[in-house]
């Protein structure tokens, strides 16, 4: 299942889950801003993909992310 999530910067993305037999643990965060989309510790890991763009460019820089997707794994 799909899911469209919006970070505060206006940026949107559509989320699916994968499941895993063991649990893993991590970050998602925003292409635009650099926040945090969401935090897991599941056998249920999300994964996000950019669809929308906000109007406008957040005002802080993006601090190295560069505009692909980056999922932290513990």
């Amino acid at each position: 299942m799909i899911t469209i999530i919006k970070c505060k910067c206006g940026a949107e993305y559509n989320r699916t889950d994968t499941k895993f037999l063991i649990t893993h643990k991590g970050n998602a965060f925003c292409e635009v801003c650099g926040s945090i989309l969401e935090s897991w510790d599941s056998t249920h890991v999300p994964s996000f993909e950019l669809i929308k763009r906000p109007d406008r460019e957040p005002d802080r820089a993006l601090d190295g992310r560069g505009g692909t997707f980056r999922a932290v794994w513990n």
